[in-house]
């Protein structure tokens, strides 16, 4: 994992974002099928049907496919697609995570940390430095509302 401008990121920052990203899957994929299960096909029991009738369910999914893509296209060195899948996932988590900040803003700070890396690939490390700060900012509300989930474990000690 890189930071803006290609500095390596700590091992306690590598652990918060795994354990966000983690937990972001965890509370889509329990919603997904709490909803699923209630019976909530929509009359032609097709996914745009409960994607449009449940947002806040099936868009963090879409945001972590958007963050994949924009992984993928910076390998490639698709760089200005890269910044605009990540950008995208960002903006699709802004209102859920507006909405529900216990359930929804881990998945932020985790799309605003890979965001950070696509400026800062293309050179732009001023960009990326405002992006990891914003992530940073979420860490940092997280950590000390529920340390025990978001501070590293070399920490809790």
């Amino acid at each position: 994992m890189t930071g803006p401008g290609g500095q390596g990121k700590t091992r306690p920052a590598r652990e918060v974002a795994f354990r966000l990203d983690a937990e972001d899957w965890a509370v889509g994929q329990l919603a997904q099928s709490e909803h699923l299960s209630a019976g909530h096909l929509g009359e032609s029991g097709g996914g745009a049907d409960l994607a449009a009738a449940r947002p806040e369910v099936f868009l963090p999914g879409f945001a972590v496919s958007l963050n994949n893509l924009s992984a993928d296209l910076a390998e490639l060195g698709r760089r200005e697609e890269a910044l605009a899948a990540s950008v995208r996932a960002v903006g699709i988590r802004e209102e859920p995570a507006a909405a529900r900040p216990e359930v929804f803003l881990p998945g932020r700070a985790v799309s605003l940390n890979n965001q950070s890396n696509r400026p800062a690939e293309l050179g732009r490390n001023k960009e990326a430095l405002v992006v990891i700060g914003r992530a940073v900012e979420i860490c940092e509300r997280l950590a000390t509302v529920h340390p025990g989930a978001f501070l590293p474990t070399s920490q809790l000690r």
